[in-house]
């Protein structure tokens, strides 16, 4: 009745959607505060604010859940003739319809959870009912209604919300976790390991309540909610408030003095700024919108073209979720998923990083020489230091000094690194002169981040759909047997009467192809995390099983769920850049893939030379047992990475000019096919092999220089 009473208020008003976004903004930002507290590290001279997990959750579903459908509620979906917004009661109603089912599930979440677990809970609260008469009677046909209902009622949110790519990947799981359901109880499945519900119980409605509401890891409110609560929601806000403040232009105005004397200029700065930047924000649309907005125009101004300067910018942006100390959402589920500690994440993430900008950096030198772009040298007017951006900096490097010392140091976990950054960076912030003016900024900002954390939450609902369904069906175990019994079966192939062998290097570099376009393909127009998760539930231990680490593996989809963000044709950064550039997005996406071509090749290096990772979990086979891999008996060796590492720098460097077609002049397509070539056949792990290469590819790149002083 309140609910009613409260929405026939808001219809009412002149301004309806204001409302609904401002209602949105408070539901999520009390939500978030509740959140925050009760994930609060101990502190000894502090209250223990714990609140156990089983009771966060449901309560924070219901809180972010019911802000995400008043950002788009179904009520305000029709328009005036004038274009304004007008209450709809069929949509009213849809909306009340929906926000009943958000209640309901929690409510019957928590009865579970009390069944379960009254451990947890007072006596006064437990229920009057025996879990063992469940095994012999079955589950109440009220618990499966509620379940079916919420996962029909979250795919149709997610469409809202995010549109059909993830919605479609979820429904076909579910579509394939009930075939198989109804194949093994009806004996159709004829042994097929793919069509055998091996998990299942004798009753299929135990089985969805176990996958949808009660089942620890593997539920709607399972392993994904709780790294959010437990982990990600600091991080989130911290991103929202550190946007919010002045130093983000401070930071563009201080990459710009340092990269005045270098021919990029205006495209170095947004490098620059963007990896800065983007690893506190995590976001690459975002990222782009914020820095792109200053350093595209003055790319621009500098002669660089329209779809240059937006594919640097979506590359620099992309790349923020790949730059320690915080990386992007997808990171936290990275260090969960593989069960190693967030800080080894980031020291492995160290050296790709630096060469993917490295990358960067070497071509738009390439292509600033193309274009004839000279250094500036000096400082414009726009670009100049104030007193006030010097100021503006301590806003932004010690939240992230922070973060790096907390997790060296390993006085807090990730989590307490992230409040104690959080809780920095809200004073900090009033160095900001707007902020002190209008420090109704940071509140804003605080329910920005707690809707970003709604639609997080909501993209949860549609992987834990997918991680439930190919849980319960062993399908990773099914997939990664199978790539173990293919890599048996195809290694030795005849061909038109010729007989070749691939190798176990081969087969896995055709599997890790495989596993590339997959990420990249379900990437598509969504985020990094649902790309990253749903590739590495499936193609996780199959990778193991081919003889990589289950850390390497897991980095690997990473990467490519990151590279998503510019690779045509949905290719989400480049189409913000585009926005600002009025170029086409798709040859803005492929001049960003020529850019950050690093992102593409880094992976498939550091899964032949983990050495490359730096840390022992890139070498470890098997978790419980710590062995190590096949390839690497003795787990890290200097000598591999002395040796890679300049071998990788080269590479890059070929590859760089010749995509450009230019180093110091114009390269013929010989020698593009040349430096290409020679940039393959220096990564291979013979010595008899790439010590020749790099030493013709040197040579190479000394004549060139020789010849075109």
């Amino acid at each position: 009745m309140f609910i009613f009473v409260y929405y026939w208020v808001l219809s009412l008003q002149k301004n309806i959607k204001n409302n609904y976004d401002l209602t949105a903004k408070l539901i999520a930002g009390c939500t978030v505060f509740f959140a925050l507290i009760a994930a609060f590290p101990k502190v000894n001279f502090l209250p223990d604010f714990t609140i156990y997990e089983e009771i966060t959750k449901p309560i924070v579903f219901v809180g972010l859940l019911t802000a995400i459908l008043l950002i788009k509620p179904y009520a305000l979906s029709f328009n005036k003739s004038d274009g304004e917004k007008s209450f709809s009661l069929i949509g009213f109603l849809i909306d009340s319809f929906i926000i009943s089912v958000i209640f309901i599930f929690a409510g019957t979440f928590l009865y579970e959870i009390i069944l379960e677990k009254p451990e947890l809970f007072p006596e006064w609260i437990h229920v009057n009912e025996d879990p063992m008469e469940r095994v012999f009677d079955g589950q109440p046909l009220w618990v499966i209604i509620v379940a079916i209902v919420t996962c029909i009622t979250m795919l149709i949110l997610n469409v809202r919300i995010w549109g059909w790519p993830l919605a479609i990947v979820a429904i076909v799981a579910v579509t394939y976790a009930v075939s198989a359901a109804i194949f093994t109880l009806n004996g159709w499945s004829d042994n097929n390991v793919f069509m055998n519900y091996r998990l299942g119980a004798l009753d299929p409605l135990t089985e969805i309540r176990k996958f949808v509401i009660i089942g620890d890891a593997h539920a709607l409110l399972g392993r994904f909610p709780s790294i959010l609560v437990r982990i990600v929601l600091p991080f989130v806000i911290l991103g929202s408030v550190f946007a919010a403040t002045g130093g983000g232009a401070s930071l563009i105005r201080l990459a710009f003095n340092l990269t005045r004397k270098m021919r990029g200029g205006p495209a170095h700065a947004a490098i620059l700024s963007s990896s800065l930047f983007g690893t506190m924000t995590g976001g690459p649309v975002v990222n782009v919108l914020s820095t792109g907005a200053l350093t595209i125009p003055m790319m621009l101004r500098r002669k660089f073209t329209p779809v240059f300067a937006g594919g640097v910018e979506a590359a620099a942006s992309s790349g923020g979720q790949i730059v320690p100390p915080v990386m992007g959402i997808a990171a936290f589920f990275l260090a969960n998923f593989t069960g190693v500690n967030y800080s080894y994440v980031i020291l492995a993430a160290i050296i790709p990083a630096l060469l993917y900008y490295f990358t960067l950096f070497i071509t738009v030198i390439f292509e600033s020489r193309k274009l004839g772009i000279e250094p500036i040298g000096e400082v414009t007017q726009e670009m100049l230091m104030t007193r006030q951006d010097w100021l503006n900096l301590i806003i932004i490097f010690v939240p992230i000094l922070i973060i790096i010392f907390v997790l060296a140091s390993g006085i807090f976990s990730v989590t307490g690194a992230g409040m104690l950054a959080l809780l920095s960076l809200l004073p900090l912030s009033f160095i900001d002169p707007n902020v002190r003016k209008k420090p109704s900024i940071l509140l804003n900002a605080f329910g920005s981040g707690s809707l970003n954390a709604s639609r997080i939450l909501l993209l949860f609902m549609a992987v834990g759909l997918v991680d439930s369904s190919l849980s319960a069906t062993g399908f990773p175990t099914s997939f990664g047997n199978l790539m173990l019994t293919a890599g048996d079966t195809f290694r030795d192939i005849s061909l038109f009467g010729f007989s070749f062998s691939l190798g176990n290097y081969m087969f896995l570099f055709v599997v890790l192809v495989i596993t590339m376009v997959s990420a990249i393909l379900l990437g598509m127009g969504m985020p990094t995390l649902p790309a990253y998760a749903n590739v590495a539930i499936v193609t996780g231990g199959a990778l193991t099983s081919l003889g990589l680490s289950f850390f390497t593996s897991h980095m690997f989809v990473f990467y490519f769920a990151v590279a998503s963000a510019i690779t045509p044709p949905v290719a989400i950064a480049a189409f913000a850049a585009s926005s600002i550039t009025k170029a086409d997005p798709i040859k803005t996406g492929l001049t960003a893939v020529r850019v950050g071509i690093t992102m593409f090749i880094v992976p498939f290096i550091f899964c032949f030379y983990p050495e490359l990772l730096l840390i022992e979990d890139a070498f470890i086979s098997d978790i419980l047992t710590r062995d190590y891999i096949e390839t690497r008996p003795n787990g890290f060796e200097l000598s591999i990475f002395l040796s890679i590492l300049p071998r990788v720098i080269l590479a890059i460097y070929l590859v760089s000019s010749a995509l450009t077609a230019f180093d110091l002049k114009p390269l013929a397509y010989w020698e593009i096919f040349l430096r290409l070539f020679l940039a393959i056949l220096i990564l291979f792990s013979s010595i008899y092999i790439y010590l020749p290469a790099a030493i013709f590819a040197f040579l190479i790149i000394v004549l060139h220089f020789r010849t075109n002083k």
